[in-house]
């Protein structure tokens, strides 16, 4: 419970960064959150960074593809 806790202080921490970008992934029949996926800058090697996480039974479908491809139009703008 104490590492959900911090990971939540983490990110509500990094709301106004604007280096860190982090979004949910949604499916978009019923506003079912599957997942999320993240932008950051990685300050220890100087890079922009791209990841993701999502529930296993939402694997091989598309959905990581389809949200990577927001996030790639989000970061060519930003």
């Amino acid at each position: 419970m104490e590492e959900a806790k911090e990971f939540v202080r983490f990110e509500l921490g990094n709301l106004d960064n604007p280096n860190w970008n982090r979004w949910i992934i949604v499916l978009k029949a019923s506003a079912a959150i599957i997942g999320t996926c993240l932008l950051f800058y990685n300050d220890e090697e100087m890079h922009w960074d791209v990841s993701y996480n999502l529930g296993k039974r939402y694997w091989s479908k598309g959905y990581v593809t389809e949200a990577m491809k927001k996030v790639m139009c989000y970061a060519k703008i930003h």
